[in-house]
């Protein structure tokens, strides 16, 4: 399984919010998964953001390119609970 912790969803998108424009999309978001670690990237035109934390115990090594709309709905969802 590759998990991705809400609290680390909300850091994310936290950040990723002020470095948009908000006048185009957000590029695609980088997931990866290694070493006991969750790591996200996404390139803006101006700036790279970074993000990384401990990924639970049952997460497997993979990389997925996911659009930020994923990390909205972990962060939506983790609101309504």
């Amino acid at each position: 399984m590759i998990a991705l912790p809400r609290w680390i969803a909300r850091r994310f998108r936290a950040a990723a919010c002020k470095c948009g424009d908000g006048r185009r999309p957000a590029p695609p978001v980088v997931l990866r998964t290694s070493e006991g670690r969750v790591h996200l990237t996404v390139a803006y035109p101006d700036v790279t953001l970074e993000h990384d934390g401990p990924a639970p115990a049952d997460t497997v090594d993979a990389t997925l390119i996911l659009p930020m709309g994923v990390v909205d709905a972990v962060v939506a969802w983790s609101t309504t609970r």
